[in-house]
């Protein structure tokens, strides 16, 4: 559970999804039943926010605002295309998920930070910016080509 934001120490509650998405939904009649079972974690001053584990309080990672949400989101788009294979589960699915951890101890080695906090959802803005760059320049030594989702 969360009391303080991590950015401004301004007091963070608990909403359901409906309350912060309702602008965007709205155009959905029950919109309570069509978000998932989840809460989020919004700061009432910078408006951070966090989802919540499925059908649980605790957050999946740290409170981010707009652009460290951006930030995050960028380094996924990097990231997920060099380990991701369009796949139903079978071994291939599993190396998949091998080489993605690999990817993740590359990192961590690569920033000098434990393997249990490398991961985009617990990052600064500063902290992608490095990442993004060296998965640019693993990309590039890899050359890897980089296509999008259909």
């Amino acid at each position: 559970m969360i009391n303080k934001c991590n950015l401004c120490w301004w007091d963070v509650f608990l909403y359901n999804p409906s309350e912060i998405y309702w602008n965007k939904y709205k155009h959905i009649n029950d919109l309570w039943d069509w978000i998932p079972t989840s809460f989020i974690y919004q700061c009432m001053e910078c408006k951070a926010r966090v989802w919540c584990h499925w059908d649980s309080k605790k957050p999946l990672w740290t409170l981010a605002d707009k652009k460290t949400r951006n930030a995050r989101n960028l380094c996924h788009k990097l990231l997920d295309p060099l380990w991701k294979i369009k796949q139903s589960w079978n071994y291939k699915t599993w190396l998949q998920w091998k080489e993605r951890k690999r990817l993740y101890k590359l990192l961590s080695k690569h920033m000098n930070i434990p393997i249990e906090k490398t991961h985009f959802g617990m990052f600064t803005i500063e902290q992608c910016r490095i990442a993004y760059r060296f998965f640019l320049n693993y990309k590039k030594k890899k050359n890897v080509r980089i296509t999008k989702d259909k």
